[in-house]
């Protein structure tokens, strides 16, 4: 499938999904995935105009000082977008967000070993997936891997989970991109685990031609 066509589909399926609702805000709440997902791409805005919603609360022009206005009655991230989520898109849009963070003297990256759930639910709602929030913030991502909080954390935020469970194929695809076990649990850890959870790392290792640590299990 051309990048062209996915996109023709992830739009239809972000105007389905809005479809249910009757406003931006209403189909923010109810299906933040598909949100989300407009959102990024800037669909947001003609799918409310074709669905026929009124579109004056949307802050339209909102400016960087403005922006900040409004982060200013708020203390971090994440209660900033849960409060206030039109002018938290805005500056998210415009890459104003961490300036504006700074500004206000939040703490933006506590990483320290002893990283809380709220620390990974605030550096996680900047991304729109678990995938992306992987790719985007790696540490905080495997600490609320390792706490087993990313579950709920996507449920928060109203990500979907279906890409969890994946198959050999898919484990043994997303391997092929690594050189090691030890590359690929580092560069790919959710499909790894997967393949740990079922038993097909060294089968996998095998057939991509990796040199495989014998342990003293092994005969």
């Amino acid at each position: 499938m051309t990048n062209k066509l996915i996109e023709q589909f992830l739009r239809r399926a972000c105007l389905r999904r809005a479809s249910e609702f009757t406003s931006l805000s209403s189909w923010k709440k109810g299906h933040g995935a598909s949100y989300q997902q407009a959102l990024k791409k800037n669909w947001h805005r003609q799918i409310a105009e074709e669905l026929g919603w009124e579109m004056k609360a949307l802050g339209e022009a909102r400016s960087y000082e403005q922006c900040k206005d409004q982060a200013s009655e708020f203390s971090s991230l994440i209660s900033w977008q849960k409060g206030h989520s039109a002018s938290y898109c805005q500056a998210y849009r415009n890459n104003w967000h961490r300036q504006i963070a700074e500004e206000l003297g939040w703490q933006m990256q506590a990483l320290g070993e002893a990283r809380s759930y709220e620390q990974c639910l605030e550096l996680a709602s900047e991304f729109t997936s678990l995938g992306s929030w992987q790719k985007g913030h790696s540490a905080s991502y495997y600490k609320a891997y390792k706490k087993n909080w990313h579950r709920q954390i996507a449920e928060e935020l109203g990500w979907k989970m279906t890409a969890l469970n994946r198959s050999y194929e898919q484990c043994k695809e997303q391997a092929s991109e690594f050189t090691s076990l030890g590359y690929w649990s580092k560069g790919h850890s959710a499909s790894y685990q997967q393949a740990l959870k079922n038993n097909w790392q060294r089968q996998i290792a095998e057939e991509l031609g990796w040199e495989i640590r014998r342990t003293k299990n092994d005969k």
